[in-house]
């Protein structure tokens, strides 16, 4: 857990960067989890619309070609 929340911390410190973040990591290490705990945040404390928040899998084919 202790992972989690530096790599969150991290994160949320420049989410305002107007850089793309790419999360990479081994199967299960709780990527989709700080995803969306992200989206969470932005949602209810940035008030962003959550159509305007992109997340691709790019081990999806579909996600690729976009």
């Amino acid at each position: 857990m202790i992972i989690l929340r530096e790599v969150f911390a991290k994160i949320w410190e420049n989410i305002e960067n107007d850089k793309i973040l790419l999360l990479n990591g081994a199967r299960q290490v709780e990527k989709s989890t700080i995803l969306n705990l992200i989206e969470e945040k932005l949602i209810s404390e940035k008030e962003v619309n959550s159509s305007h928040i992109l997340r691709y899998d790019l081990e999806k084919t579909s996600d690729l070609e976009k």
